[in-house]
């Protein structure tokens, strides 16, 4: 009688029962899809992005706030290539500017250097007293247009100054002429592949430049723009090119992030519920585990 009872109740249908391993593994296909899309779609689908290294520079910074300003651009303070650490190099002219025994002008003499004559203005490992200091990084996103260029948390460049090191790459599929314009307050270094393309030195009221990069090679390039503000009474940074530029970043924009925290949520959710269901006792008192969860 009780085997036949036993035999007369269905056997339970578990092709519908809910497998958290299955929905973990469908979110993790999900979610890498998102980052696909937001990450590493190609270049040509997003606006123009750059990675920013932001630093403050103290006022009394021995290169900064000279009081004058230099009556034209002056360009050759920097060698044209960048140095061993990726940094901007002090040429002669640079150590020496503006005469060969000079007094302080409003650019020259530069004296904030390593042993390598690169520029520590865009580094924080300068061992002088009132050096930079790292402020933040982030992802910036076109247009490049921003006035009154300050510090976080400052109206003004009174207390600290701002130098920021932008990078990014773009990419041509036949050679081409590439096309940066800038106009900036007060300075501003940019290198294609280590290569020095834009020289606007000097504490001076400047224009628009524009610079051509004729007949560039087809492939990825790399662009590194240093600049900085190193007179109080203004700051700013304007720059467009006509290639899509994408930021030297690994990890998503935060943009980015708070579209997948939904997601995560979901996943931590029912991955707390997904071991708690495969971390059933089985009849000999040991823990039954998931070949998934092992």
């Amino acid at each position: 009688m009780t085997a036949r009872l036993f035999r007369s109740i269905p056997r339970r249908n578990t092709s519908h029962r809910f497998h958290p391993h299955l929905f973990l593994s469908a979110l993790t296909v999900a979610a890498s899809a998102v980052l696909s899309v937001l990450v590493c779609s190609p270049s040509q689908a997003q606006p123009s992005s750059l990675t920013g290294t932001f630093f403050k520079v103290p006022g009394n910074h021995p290169d900064f706030n000279r009081g004058t300003q230099d009556s034209a651009n002056v360009s050759g303070l920097v060698e044209t290539f960048l140095g061993l650490n990726g940094l901007p190099v002090r040429s002669n002219k640079g150590k020496t500017f503006p005469g060969p025994n000079p007094p302080l002008g409003p650019s020259g003499p530069i004296t904030d250097v390593n042993a390598q004559n690169e520029i520590l203005w865009w580094s924080d490992s300068s061992s002088i007293t009132n050096h930079a200091v790292f402020e933040k990084t982030q992802i910036t996103l076109s247009p490049f247009a921003f006035d009154d260029f300050f510090p976080d948390g400052q109206l003004n460049d009174n207390t600290f100054l701002r130098a920021v090191h932008f990078q990014g790459t773009f990419v041509i599929s036949s050679p081409q002429t590439v096309t940066f314009i800038s106009n900036v307050d007060d300075e501003l270094f940019g290198y294609v592949d280590g290569n020095l393309v834009i020289d606007s030195g000097g504490i001076v009221h400047r224009p628009i430049v524009t610079t051509n990069l004729t007949n560039l090679a087809a492939g990825q390039h790399k662009l590194d723009l240093f600049y900085d503000d190193r007179e109080v009474g203004g700051a700013g940074f304007h720059f467009s090119s006509n290639v899509t530029l994408t930021a030297t970043a690994s990890a998503p924009e935060p943009a980015s992030l708070a579209l997948l925290l939904p997601i995560l949520g979901v996943w931590q959710f029912f991955g707390g519920a997904a071991k708690k269901q495969t971390g059933i006792a089985s009849r000999n008192g040991k823990r039954r585990v998931h070949p998934h969860f092992r």
